[in-house]
């Protein structure tokens, strides 16, 4: 979390090992080179390999840190991505906030 907060003005931790980082305003560099610095800075200073999600909101961001764990480790959805399609991959108990209880 250290790390982060070293990269990032805000960080909202969630638990141990999950926190988002709202990206708001104009940006020098692109929001997936923020969270590719982020991972980098991470793994190189605590040798803890973590997956980044980016997108406009903070349960697509899970499902976008899913996706990232399959892959190069971040992944990013835009605010015009294909949602209905994306989401129609994930089961309904496997999307944060819905859960288990609104499955049926």
């Amino acid at each position: 979390m250290a790390t982060m907060e070293e990269i990032c003005p805000i960080v909202e931790q969630h638990s141990i090992d999950e926190a988002f980082i709202p990206m708001r305003g104009t940006l020098a560099v692109t929001t997936e080179e923020v969270a590719s610095t982020v991972k980098q800075a991470v793994y190189r200073r605590a040798c803890i390999p973590v997956s980044a999600g980016v997108a406009p909101t903070q349960t697509l961001a899970r499902v976008a840190n899913h996706m990232a764990r399959k892959s190069s480790g971040v992944c990013a959805l835009r605010p015009n991505a294909p949602f209905r399609d994306i989401l129609s991959k994930v089961p309904v108990e496997g999307i944060w906030g819905m859960g288990r209880r609104h499955a049926p």
